[in-house]
Protein backbone atom coordinates (compact mmCIF):
# COMPACT_ATOMS: atom_id res chain seq x y z
CA UNK A 1 0.00 0.00 0.00
CA UNK A 2 1.15 3.51 -0.71
CA UNK A 3 -0.54 6.11 1.48
CA UNK A 4 -0.08 9.82 0.81
CA UNK A 5 -1.09 12.02 3.76
CA UNK A 6 -3.77 9.42 4.64
CA UNK A 7 -5.15 11.02 7.79
CA UNK A 8 -5.48 14.61 6.62
CA UNK A 9 -8.88 15.88 7.73
CA UNK A 10 -9.62 13.02 10.12
CA UNK A 11 -10.44 13.60 13.78
CA UNK A 12 -8.16 11.98 16.41
CA UNK A 13 -10.48 9.01 17.04
CA UNK A 14 -10.68 8.18 13.33
CA UNK A 15 -6.92 8.55 12.95
CA UNK A 16 -6.32 5.85 15.54
CA UNK A 17 -8.96 3.60 13.98
CA UNK A 18 -7.46 4.13 10.53
CA UNK A 19 -3.99 3.09 11.70
CA UNK A 20 -5.36 0.03 13.48
CA UNK A 21 -6.97 -1.08 10.21
CA UNK A 22 -3.73 -0.48 8.30
CA UNK A 23 -1.77 -2.50 10.87
CA UNK A 24 -4.28 -5.38 10.62
CA UNK A 25 -4.17 -5.42 6.80
CA UNK A 26 -0.36 -5.30 6.76
CA UNK A 27 -0.16 -8.19 9.20
CA UNK A 28 -2.93 -10.36 7.71
CA UNK A 29 -1.85 -9.88 4.10
CA UNK A 30 1.89 -9.94 4.88
CA UNK A 31 2.27 -6.62 3.06
CA UNK A 32 4.06 -3.33 3.58
CA UNK A 33 2.59 0.16 3.81
CA UNK A 34 4.59 3.15 2.58
CA UNK A 35 3.35 6.38 4.12
CA UNK A 36 4.11 9.90 2.98
CA UNK A 37 3.32 12.45 5.68
CA UNK A 38 4.46 15.70 7.22
CA UNK A 39 2.94 14.78 10.58
CA UNK A 40 6.08 13.61 12.38
CA UNK A 41 4.28 12.61 15.60
CA UNK A 42 2.05 10.26 13.61
CA UNK A 43 5.02 8.75 11.77
CA UNK A 44 6.86 8.19 15.05
CA UNK A 45 3.81 6.53 16.59
CA UNK A 46 2.76 4.20 13.78
CA UNK A 47 5.75 3.46 11.53
CA UNK A 48 8.62 1.05 12.14
CA UNK A 49 11.10 2.44 9.59
CA UNK A 50 11.39 6.09 8.64
CA UNK A 51 12.97 7.56 5.53
CA UNK A 52 13.59 11.27 5.13
CA UNK A 53 13.45 12.57 1.59
CA UNK A 54 14.64 15.83 0.09
CA UNK A 55 13.77 16.79 -3.47
CA UNK A 56 12.62 13.27 -4.30
CA UNK A 57 15.69 11.48 -2.94
CA UNK A 58 15.99 9.43 0.23
CA UNK A 59 18.73 11.03 2.31
CA UNK A 60 18.45 8.96 5.50
CA UNK A 61 16.63 5.86 6.73
CA UNK A 62 16.02 5.25 10.44
CA UNK A 63 14.84 2.29 12.44
CA UNK A 64 12.19 3.72 14.76
CA UNK A 65 13.77 1.99 17.76
CA UNK A 66 17.01 3.91 17.20
CA UNK A 67 15.49 7.38 16.84
CA UNK A 68 14.87 9.29 20.05
CA UNK A 69 13.57 12.49 18.47
CA UNK A 70 12.55 12.41 14.82
CA UNK A 71 12.02 16.16 14.62
CA UNK A 72 15.56 16.77 15.86
CA UNK A 73 16.99 14.32 13.30
CA UNK A 74 14.90 15.97 10.58
CA UNK A 75 16.21 19.44 11.48
CA UNK A 76 19.83 18.21 11.53
CA UNK A 77 19.51 16.79 8.03
CA UNK A 78 17.51 19.53 6.38
CA UNK A 79 18.46 22.55 8.45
Amino acid sequence: MILDEPTTGLDPLLIDQFWQIVKEVVKEENKMAIVSSHILSEIEKYCTKIAIMDQGKIIKVFDKKKVKNLESEFRKLLG
